[in-house]
């Protein structure tokens, strides 16, 4: 059974740490392996290369969903006898709408669930919960329940990605607020890496250099102190960042410190606009 991890990504420049950490979890015990594309690629070279395998699961998201579902439905005219799946945020949380555009749909966060999902459809078994088809089109998502069980995502980037693209990188998973029109809201709480885990990802940062480094955390800066005490780790590095914070959690240290002894450029803070209507748990 061979099985192929597929991102649509936006631009050539960035990169899909989905498709390289469940490439990774699948990869100790079924033969796979994983594509990049872009929303500019052509859907027939694309074809041309995923015809070969098995399994293709895609990755989806806001920015490409119409391209993957215009792309499936081709593949599967022409491939039927092919098996796909998705995965993502943009399916997650409404399976039922997508569950006639693909043979499964699985919801919430992959690294636990996918090898006992293939094991299932391998051998004609009971699939294991957060997955919907169109005979069970609503299911509940699942999340990683111990963050060991996440490749470090500092193996799986190449050279190339090091040099030329964005970099993708996280500490947590999860998110401190529950906002009742964001689907993130829907994992309740924030679960850290561990102290092993965020210190090889910090050497890895300190002992290389990159075109850039964007953050995936929801709220970078949920714990102040912890954030204040990275950022001016950070500060000593070559390199430039991007963090996800919520303005409101900014303590008095912290922005003394992005008013008056922050390197200029160093740190691109995103702050949205919700920020403004968000409400702690």
């Amino acid at each position: 059974m061979r099985i192929c991890f597929v991102a649509i990504n936006a631009k050539y420049i960035h990169t899909s740490p989905a498709v390289r950490l469940l490439n990774k979890v699948v990869n100790s015990k079924y033969d796979s392996t994983y594509y990049e594309f872009t929303i500019k690629d052509n859907i027939n070279n694309i074809i041309e290369i995923i015809k070969e395998y098995d399994f293709i699961s895609f990755s989806c998201y806001i920015w490409n969903i119409e391209f993957v579902l215009k792309l499936v439905k081709q593949f599967k005219q022409e491939y039927p006898q092919k098996i796909v799946f998705a995965g993502g945020p943009e399916v997650s949380y409404d399976t039922k709408e997508f569950v006639d555009d693909f043979d499964y749909v699985i919801s919430g966060e992959g690294e636990e669930v996918l090898i006992p999902f293939l094991e299932a459809v391998e051998n004609n078994t009971e699939l294991p919960e957060g997955v919907a088809t169109k005979y069970k089109p609503i299911v509940k998502a699942q999340f990683v329940k111990d963050m060991n069980n996440i490749p470090n995502i500092i193996d799986l980037y190449s050279e190339e990605d090091k040099k030329n693209r964005i970099i993708y990188v996280e500490t947590t998973r999860g998110c401190p607020f529950k906002c009742s029109y964001c689907l993130s809201s829907l994992e309740k709480g924030v679960r850290f890496f561990n102290d092993e885990y965020i210190e090889s990802l910090f050497e890895f940062i300190e002992n290389n250099e990159f075109k850039c480094i964007k953050f995936l955390d929801r709220t970078f800066n949920v714990n102040p102190k912890r954030f204040l005490k990275i950022c001016e780790r950070l500060e000593k590095t070559k390199n430039n960042y991007q963090f996800e914070i919520a303005a409101e959690l900014f303590d008095d240290k912290v922005i003394d410190y992005f008013m008056n002894k922050v390197t200029p450029n160093k740190f691109r803070l995103e702050i949205g606009v919700q920020s403004l209507m968000s409400k702690a748990v």
